[in-house]
């Protein structure tokens, strides 16, 4: 799939949720993508075009969370589990955030081959469902909040 059929993809893939999707303009938003509230999960769909064409997910798991030295190793070793994707904290002084990332590359994907359109898919609905399962646990054990409406802005860095 070249850059051009890539910027197809964001929308076919929240459009799966109807009512729960929008386009931020810019300058919100530099370069276009889509956003995704789920469940209390907000979701970010870009087709970055660069040199070598990706889609870019990112999934906001929960934000205002105390910063502690347990909060980051839980995350670091959370990864190992995670079928999809990857979880990261950024911090400041004394609270963070969490997300989770998935990246494909649009050389793996063809409309003309439907298996790697149906992994596209999967990859995208496992990293929307491992973000939830994150979320609950990193409210339960560590505190913070889940992503408002107006905070998936927090998702671009």
């Amino acid at each position: 799939m070249n850059g051009e059929e890539l910027a197809e993809v964001p929308p076919l893939l929240v459009g799966r949720y109807p009512n729960s999707f929008w386009q931020p303009e810019p300058p919100e938003l530099a370069g276009g993508g889509w956003v995704l509230e789920r469940d209390d999960v907000f979701c970010l769909v870009r087709a970055a075009q660069a040199s070598t064409p990706f889609l870019w997910i990112r999934c906001g798991v929960a934000v205002e969370i105390p910063r502690s030295e347990a909060l980051a190793l839980r995350i670091a070793a959370c990864n190992k589990d995670l079928m999809v994707g990857r979880a990261y904290l950024s911090c400041g002084d004394e609270i963070g955030l969490v997300a989770m990332d998935e990246v494909i590359s649009a050389s793996s994907l063809s409309w003309e081959h439907q298996p790697s359109i149906q992994e596209l898919v999967d990859r995208f609905e496992t990293t929307l469902t491992q973000a939830r399962k994150l979320r609950a646990e990193v409210l339960d054990q560590f505190g913070g909040r889940a992503f408002t409406h107006d905070e998936w802005m927090h998702l671009v860095f």
